[in-house]
């Protein structure tokens, strides 16, 4: 988790160029869209006391949080996670806010999302109008099946609209899994990048991108391909 805020060090200036590394600490949310988002949110800056930090920066006694997203937003923090829990394992999205990222909220848990059963894997992105889009994944539940993203919007990162399929289209089939969403608004469009498998005994997953040349997470979507990449058998 500790990585990730590190990597939003790199950010967009006010004149739309990428800004350097900082060693001040001073964090703007990372967006594209021509950062569009970064210069209509100037006040989404953040700081990072580095010396005063140690990992794990947020856990919990009785759950295991993993596959942070982040976000900053009016000066603070904001983490989503897969908020692991039970015996047998039930999985939610976490999520706790921090001014300083050592002081945590009280960890609020999403409801579980009905036709499915449980949640993991939250991303976070804004787009260029100040909506924050979380995406995520759940297995289909009493229909079965394998797991299929979904995803919710907000103007405050704490009311959320309701859950929406996304890009189903590409794999529609009952045996495709699509997992790890995430979301990325360029100039032209819509970017997805996702993991696609099958679970019918090949247990086999690639990385896939996808585009919305509309913008909208609704689609429609057309898949680009598979990066020419192979690691640990694809």
């Amino acid at each position: 988790m500790f990585g990730v805020a590190a990597a939003l060090l790199s950010g967009c200036s006010s004149s739309g160029k990428s800004a350097g590394p900082a060693t001040t600490a001073a964090v703007k949310p990372v967006d594209a869209t021509d950062c569009a988002a970064t210069r209509a949110n100037a006040h989404n800056t953040a700081t990072i006391p580095w010396t005063s930090l140690h990992n794990p920066i947020l856990a919990y006694p009785d759950s295991g949080a993993k596959d942070v997203g982040v976000r900053v937003a009016n000066g603070r923090w904001h983490l989503f996670f897969s908020s692991v829990s039970g015996d047998p394992v039930h999985w939610s999205i976490g999520a706790a806010v921090s001014t300083d990222l050592r002081t945590w909220s009280k960890r609020v848990t999403w409801p579980d999302q009905p036709g499915t059963e449980g949640l993991a894997s939250p991303d976070i992105v804004q787009a260029a109008d100040g909506t924050f889009v979380v995406t995520y994944q759940s297995n289909p539940g009493d229909v079965g099946g394998a797991a299929k993203l979904y995803y919710r919007t907000s103007r405050d990162l704490a009311t959320w609209s309701v859950p929406k399929p996304l890009a189903r289209t590409l794999h529609p089939k009952r045996t495709d899994r699509m997992i790890d969403a995430a979301l990325a608004y360029v100039g032209r469009g819509l970017i997805l990048g996702f993991k696609y498998g099958v679970t019918d005994g090949r247990e086999k997953q690639a990385f896939e991108i996808a585009s919305s040349p509309s913008g909208s997470p609704d689609g429609p979507w057309t898949l680009v391909g598979r990066p020419n990449i192979s690691v640990f058998g694809d």
